[in-house]
């Protein structure tokens, strides 16, 4: 299903994602720059299950801060939990079709340079693996900004 905004919060994330800067190891950059010109260049496609853009598609935060002495393991367990989850991943085995997060059409170029197709990418890390030979469609991408209950309303 797809999500519609007003234009207010539309032109909102662009702004805090495209226009707005940090700084960032002494250099002014915004969001956007920053993923697609430092962190994917690094080859890590892992991280675009770390990284979160906070609307209702992104991967989950964990609970605790990602750590460089425990990042492999933490990486590996971000992966599993994504790739297992069904809003993420659901197998319809009636259609010989597997739907996938959007995240694995708009980043296709960084799961491919680890495997030969996504679904061969998915099952690395899935409990019950998707057969090879199945269609691979992609879920709609949500943009409704997450929005965590204020208590009392």
């Amino acid at each position: 299903m797809l999500e519609f905004q007003t234009a207010s919060a539309v032109s909102q994330k662009f702004t805090f994602f495209y226009l707005r800067t940090f700084t960032i190891g002494g250099r002014s950059v915004s969001l956007y720059s920053f993923e697609n010109d430092v962190i994917r260049p690094l080859g890590e496609e892992r991280l675009h299950f770390a990284l979160n853009c906070m609307v209702a598609s992104c991967s989950m935060l964990p609970r605790t801060a990602f750590m460089a002495n425990q990042l492999d393991r933490q990486l590996r367990v971000a992966v599993h939990e994504f790739v297992n989850e069904p809003r993420n991943v659901r197998v319809d085995a009636a259609e010989d079709t597997v739907w996938l997060s959007a995240i694995f059409q708009l980043y296709a170029k960084d799961f491919l340079a680890h495997a030969s197709s996504l679904i061969e990418y998915v099952n690395h890390d899935r409990t019950e693996p998707i057969p090879q030979d199945f269609k691979v469609r992609f879920l709609d991408y949500d943009w409704t900004v997450n929005q965590r209950p204020v208590p009392g309303r």
